[in-house]
Parts: structure tokens; sequence; C-alpha cells
């Protein structure tokens, strides 16, 4: 039974260090054609996001799924996670939307 425990243990471990290696990383996109976005996380948290030339502060984020919410004082973004990278939807205050698909960037 012992053995059983550690195994589930070690099977969670596993499964939640995939799914934040999924997420982790430098993604950008749209550069080329609008203002361009990066975003930036460390395993299931983003610790970065600059859209255009504006990098936010005080970033809060949570994943649910292939989801992740991202908060700032001047607004929120809701990133999905694709076959194809991830889907960004930033709404900052006082602006339009941004909408871009971000890929890794290496």
């Amino acid at each position: 039974m012992r053995r059983l425990s550690l195994f589930a243990a070690a099977l969670f471990a596993a499964t939640a260090a995939l799914a934040a290696s999924a997420w982790e990383g430098t993604w950008t996109g749209g550069w080329d054609d609008s203002e361009g976005v990066q975003l930036i996380i460390a395993g299931d948290q983003a610790v970065g996001l600059a859209i255009g030339d504006d990098y936010v502060s005080e970033l809060t984020s949570s994943i649910r799924d292939k989801t992740m919410t991202i908060r700032w004082a001047g607004g929120d973004a809701t990133a999905t996670l694709t076959d194809e990278g991830i889907d960004i939807v930033a709404h900052p205050a006082g602006q339009p939307d941004v909408v871009e698909t971000l890929t890794p960037s290496y």
C-alpha cells in the first residue's frame, strides 16, 4: 500500500510538472502586424507581460485547465494554451483590446 501511495504521489508531481512546463517560457507574437505582445511564464505563474512598449507591473495569474487568467491594476487578459501556442486576449484599461497568437521565443 505504501508503494502505491508513493507511486500516486510521484505520478501527481510529474503530471503537475508537465502541465507547468507546457506554459513555461517566453511567448511572443504580433510584432510584425500590430503592437506586439510578450508573455513570460515561470512555472504556472505569469511573471512578465508587455503590450507594445508598455510592460505591465504587479501581475497576478491563475491557471485552470488550458486557460490562464492574468490581472493587473490597469486591465486583465485571458491566455489559452493551444496546439499552435498561446492565444491571448488582453483588455488594457482605456485602450482597444489586443488579440494575438503567441509562439515560444527562443
